[in-house]
């Protein structure tokens, strides 16, 4: 049986690389055939891109083979029209905790990326062989000061603008104004601002000013199920936010509140006294959010109303060992029975079983090519049929190894456990001390 849907989801999939589109419907079908009771046993291959976040910033693409190995696209890399963040010393934390950094529409032929060293957002099409082509107009302003992250609800795109460039020449942290503000996407994706859309990013504050904890960092546009909800992690601020999505594109602010204090200090871990929140997720089907502690070694769960974007706090749940240190990026499958952890502090990666979404449980860490500590992993995503999770690795601290910055592809066995297929250098010689950021896979 599972042999049997894998055929029928690599003939989809080849047959969308020939027609250029595959309808919202015809992708719901692609999902229920790729996910059984297990992870299928093959994947056709596709197509993985990542943002370089360089001062010429680009996309990179790789062709994905049915096994898992990586080879570069032709025509790879792609020119945003921007640039990326301006390099800092790898020590210093701040400009590079977010997620969301580049997405896909629904129908998955169309990619939106962040040009978060030039505020602005840019917009490509997907051609039939993976190639990008940018539409009319991109890249276009993002309403604000370094954009890190887009969220997409129907033709509605969010845009997270945290400015936290430290590199920026002329970069003022008292002049800071982060903020979310949305734009709709037209059918040939151009960006059109929408009226009155911006939401201060610093709610309550009396100015935006300062860096580091205690300050507002927002980090992500997290669209929850039904487009009506967003979710944000303020990293340095300490807080999830939740905005809701009016009729008529604008923001109208729900709720700010701190993680819960009996979830943090952790001794020996966490020296702030405070849990900071890094990397959210929906389950697929239930009105439950994940929220990773990142210095509490923790994975926070709470219930969310789909209608009024109020959340309340659930439980959290322990890694132990290697499993969840410096939990930060979070992604489900589609089932919603797996959520996958990117752990920044110690270059590992876990699963969790939520079968139960309210009671998650690790089942597996796993250390990545470069060795434990020696990396840094960010951003993660699936390939559609859920064969492979595909994970970007940062230099984050000084003395990792010097081939930190990468692209590695674990596959999904069908046992539901992950294992190191493939990994590649992302290397810039004319920006050694950038860090790629953000991936998605077709």
């Amino acid at each position: 049986m599972l042999h049997n849907e894998s055929m029928v989801c690599g003939a989809r999939l080849r047959r969308r690389r020939t027609i250029s589109f595959l309808s919202r419907r015809g992708l719901l079908a692609l999902t229920m055939l790729c996910w059984g009771i297990n992870a299928p046993a093959r994947d056709p291959g596709g197509v993985v891109y990542v943002e370089s976040n360089t001062p010429r910033n680009r996309i990179l693409a790789f062709q994905r083979d049915e096994r898992g190995d990586l080879t570069p696209l032709p025509g790879s890399p792609f020119p945003t029209g921007g640039s990326g963040v301006h390099p800092i010393d790898p020590s210093v934390l701040g400009p590079f905790d977010s997620d969301q950094n580049l997405i896909l529409n629904p129908d998955r032929t169309r990619l939106f990326a962040v040009n978060s060293g030039s505020d602005t957002v840019a917009v490509f099409d997907i051609k039939p062989d993976g190639g990008l082509a940018a539409v009319e107009g991109s890249p276009f302003p993002s309403g604000g000061a370094n954009p890190v992250s887009v969220g997409l609800a129907g033709d509605i795109l969010i845009v997270v603008n945290k400015d936290y460039d430290l590199g920026r020449p002329g970069f003022n942290p008292v002049a800071r104004k982060p903020n979310y503000t949305t734009f709709r996407v037209d059918s040939q994706g151009r960006l059109t601002p929408v009226p009155s859309s911006t939401v201060d990013a610093n709610p309550g504050g009396v100015f935006n000013g300062g860096v580091g904890p205690g300050n507002p960092n927002p980090s992500q546009a997290l669209v929850a199920r039904g487009n009506g909800v967003i979710f944000d992690a303020d990293f340095f601020g300490f807080k999830l936010h939740s905005l809701l999505l009016q009729p008529d594109g604008r923001l109208r602010r729900v709720e700010s509140r701190g993680l819960p204090p009996s979830e943090s200090p952790v001794q020996g871990v966490n020296p702030f006294g405070f849990a900071f929140p890094l990397g959210l997720q929906v389950h697929p089907k239930e009105t439950v959010l994940y929220v990773g502690f990142v210095l509490d070694q923790k994975v926070g769960v709470y219930d969310y109303d789909s209608r009024t974007g109020n959340f309340q706090f659930v439980r959290s749940v322990a890694g132990d060992g290697d499993a969840l240190t410096g939990v930060c990026w979070l992604i489900t499958n589609p089932e919603g029975t797996r959520l996958f952890t990117a752990n920044n502090f110690n270059n590992t990666v876990s699963i969790l079983d939520i079968k139960d979404p309210r009671r998650p449980a690790v089942i597996q860490t796993l250390t990545l090519k470069q060795g434990l500590k020696n990396a840094s992993p960010n951003q993660i995503a699936l390939s559609p049929c859920g064969r492979f999770l595909h994970v970007v690795t940062q230099l984050g601290a000084p003395g990792q190894d010097p081939k930190a910055n990468s692209l590695q592809v674990l596959s999904i066995d069908d046992d539901g456990r992950l294992r190191l297929v493939d990994s590649v250098y992302l290397s810039e010689p004319d920006a050694p001390t950038s860090r790629p950021q953000g991936v998605v896979a077709n």
